[in-house]
């Protein structure tokens, strides 16, 4: 992973070799860590021989060799050190199937047709899976046995085509759509209500835009609408999860996920390939909503801290507008938020894109570049088709959402699909279906961001504390975790604090003093001063909004 540390890995800034030399790096980072995980598992569980596992990369284009067994089992592991649920796709291939949780006991399951046929994609299967992996625990997994069943009746496939829609979904979650042309025309989330439609768009490329400049054509600089087929749409209505599935000119498809108990409306959004024979195209999606928001918007910094950004403005220099759309691009790595005085609208990415707020009240992501030479990229030996996710939320922008606000619905939804469960699957039989690797969660506002061995009996941990200052209410606040009796497989003696490199002790840290602005709020009591009079074997760790503190840890293990 240090490798994909360069800025080309994270933002896609490169040429197609470049990129393919990451892939290679990457599913060999990926193939090692599985098979570590395997043997990891095994001795955990007191086994004489490892398991088998497969993580199945490609199940984005419906490929996962073990699903066509008869019987096989997913491990599903959280890494995140709270409960979460989870919604797991896999490809499938029959009629009869039946989930059986972790206590044996029947998962209600369905399935549902792909985003695409994948032609190209050999080994490909025909339909989706899906069930709920509710309560995995912290730190911990849940294992699931996939069987294929004999039925005298199918199993039910609740996809179907029709003439139109107008609402899909559950009774206080839905979308609702505009009859006459098929677009979206509204999200309600909790019972509230606001006016969304969505549109995919293209920027003509100009002869300077590549890999790492994005120009749209100085003679035709606003995006082209890539019109909605209309003729029938396809829908999914189960009991977990409905769908409605649209298809746009030019290869493109989406499925919109409204799943019964989420806080968010998912879309998944796959990109074929552009005529790009008169120049190149930039594909972006566009949401619509009826806000006022006048000329700001909001980006994260890696995740982190949300960053005020104003059309048209930078607040050292005088602006210079002769790039009206690139010029007011930022990136976005998890969200991007726009908000009036009472409500908030936000769009979640599951990975780095641009994008940019150029209208009152609208967002747009770029989704892919599709630019000759620069950006020529294939797979399966046909152009490269772009498959990838956004999770759209609103709500009142302070505490109306079941009594959070906006920030802290939306911090929870991105730690809770940037740090998936991972899947491996297996035919070899798990004696253990559940566990956690910890004695109790950890709080809602804190996240375990590092556990690794540091060898010779210390582990390096690092914690932080996941809410900005004003956020929320409470979980904006000061939040004291205690280490002590945490982890299962070991006891911790002592916890030296280090610099979030871990590199050097915090004590022999020597950094620079710079002039602090004058600030009403009280002075800080975890000042570096007063962090290095804690004792090393005090175990009890507090963290302000937005901190992460790294300890190197002496360990010994817990006698069974």
């Amino acid at each position: 992973m240090g490798v994909m540390q360069h800025h080309d890995a994270i933002t896609g800034t490169e040429h197609d070799d470049v990129k393919q030399d990451y892939h290679r790096l990457l599913a060999q980072g990926i193939e090692t860590a599985t098979s570590e995980a395997a043997k990891a598992f095994s001795a955990i569980l007191g086994m004489s021989t490892d398991l088998n596992f497969t993580s199945c990369p490609q199940l984005n284009v419906s490929v996962c060799g073990i699903a066509i067994e008869d019987e096989f089992n997913i491990v599903v592991y959280n890494p995140l050190a709270r409960v979460t649920s989870y919604y797991i796709h896999i490809p499938a291939t029959g009629y009869y199937y039946e989930v059986e949780g972790p206590t044996g006991e029947v998962v209600e399951s369905h399935l549902t047709s792909l985003i695409d046929y994948f032609t190209e994609v050999p080994d490909k299967l025909g339909s989706t899976l899906i069930f709920k992996a509710e309560n995995l625990p912290a730190l911990g997994y849940q294992v699931y046995k996939i069987k294929h069943t004999v039925k005298k009746e199918k199993m039910k496939n609740a996809t179907r085509f029709v003439e139109q829609v107008d609402q899909m979904g559950f009774q206080d979650n839905y979308v609702n759509f505009d009859l006459s042309t098929g677009y979206l025309k509204s999200i309600t989330l909790s019972g509230v209500t606001l006016e969304v439609s969505q549109q995919f768009l293209y920027y003509n490329s100009s002869d300077v835009s590549n890999a790492y400049i994005f120009r749209p054509d100085g003679n035709n600089r606003n995006a082209t609408e890539i019109t909605l087929v209309t003729n029938s749409v396809l829908i999914n209505d189960g009991n977990l999860v409905r769908e409605v599935k649209q298809s746009f000119r030019g290869g493109i498809n989406q499925i919109i996920r409204i799943y019964k108990d989420e806080d968010f409306i998912e879309f998944d959004w796959l990109i074929g390939y552009q005529d790009t024979s008169l120049g190149g195209k930039e594909i972006i999606t566009r949401y619509i909503t009826n806000l006022e928001t006048q000329d700001e918007f909001y980006t994260d910094s890696n995740g982190r801290e949300m960053i005020t950004r104003k059309r048209n403005y930078r607040p050292t220099y005088e602006y210079s507008d002769e790039e009206p759309q690139s010029g007011n691009y930022y990136p976005v790595n998890t969200r991007i938020v726009i908000k009036n005085e009472t409500n908030e609208f936000a769009v979640l990415t599951d990975r780095s894109e641009g994008g940019s707020s150029l209208t009152s009240g609208q967002v747009e992501l770029m989704v892919t570049r599709q630019i000759p030479n620069s950006l020529d990229e294939h797979e399966y030996g046909s152009p490269v088709k772009v498959r990838g996710t956004h999770y759209v939320t609103h709500g009142v922008s302070a505490e109306g959402n079941g009594g959070r606000t906006m920030a802290a619905v939306e911090r929870n939804i991105v730690q809770r699909k940037l740090i998936q469960p991972w899947l491996f699957f297996t035919t070899d039989d798990i004696s253990v279906k559940q566990h956690s690797f910890l004695n109790k969660e950890l709080q809602p506002n804190v996240h375990l961001l590092t556990l690794d061995s540091w060898g010779d009996g210390t582990v390096l941990i690092r914690l932080e504390h996941v809410f900005e200052k004003d956020d929320d209410p409470e979980l904006s606040k000061e939040v004291t975790v205690d280490l002590t009796g945490l982890f299962k497989p070991f006891n911790i003696h002592t916890m030296k604090e280090y610099t979030l490199a871990a590199n050097i002790p915090l004590e022999e840290s020597d950094r620079l003093s710079w002039a602090q602005l004058k600030s009403e709020d009280p002075s800080s009591p975890l000042s570096k001063a007063q962090r290095l009079t804690r004792d090393e074997e005090d175990l009890v760790i507090t963290l302000e909004p937005m901190q992460i503190r790294t300890f190197i840890a002496t360990v010994s293990p817990v006698e069974s």
